[in-house]
């Protein structure tokens, strides 16, 4: 775990895969301002007190806070970008949501941006991911429905695919947090970390 960003109020690491957000607080002693999975990598803000901690699930409320992503994906895509509007609903049951283009039952709306960066190989491309604030599962969730499921999600993914590669946990990296409102301690700056697509890339091949 590398220390990305600090200041007297938050801090920002780079997680690893393998982690639990709620393990990562308590060993920091440190608030999280937001989750990612415990095999999605990348830029974590945590609060050091509760003020900030407020402040920051203010901005997200009202959707002032824009998240980059990138990821590996099985397939080919036939587009440059794209906007994906869907609906999603969670089945806390099956620990699982779903997401649709007409709205479901409890269904929240969601926008998801997805940009083609590179086709890596034939059967696996690099796309870049924008949401505001975002739901649970979100991405891992969109990407599966519209055919391009990220490589290793063993809940969404291509689990033939999966195992012909070797990989189990998605390849998903948070790269980028914009906050575009007036955070209180954080007004328009712009965090940044950076995944090592090539080492991941070569464990493929």
């Amino acid at each position: 775990m590398m220390k990305i960003f600090e200041n007297n109020h938050y801090v920002a690491v780079n997680k690893p895969r393998g982690i639990e957000t709620s393990e990562l607080a308590r060993k920091l002693d440190l608030l999280p301002c937001h989750r990612l999975d415990k095999n999605t990598m990348g830029l974590l803000f945590f609060a050091k007190s509760k003020d900030a901690e407020k402040q920051w699930i203010l901005e997200t409320k009202e959707a002032k806070i824009v998240k980059t992503y990138q990821t590996l994906v099985f397939g080919q895509p036939t587009f440059e970008s794209q906007l994906l509007k869907a609906y999603l609903s969670k089945d806390s049951e099956r620990s699982k949501v779903r997401t649709s283009i007409r709205p479901l039952p409890r269904s929240t709306q969601i926008d998801t941006y997805v940009r083609f960066l590179d086709q890596v190989t034939p059967d696996i491309a690099l796309l870049e991911i924008q949401i505001k604030s975002g739901q649970t599962h979100q991405i891992r969730a969109e990407l599966a429905r519209i055919g391009l499921p990220i490589v290793g999600c063993d809940v969404y993914g291509d689990f033939t695919l999966n195992k012909k590669f070797g990989k189990k946990g998605q390849l998903l990296y948070a790269t980028t947090i914009n906050f575009m409102g007036n955070l209180k301690y954080l007004n328009k700056e712009r965090i940044n970390a950076r995944p090592n697509w090539k080492s991941e890339i070569r464990e493929i091949l």
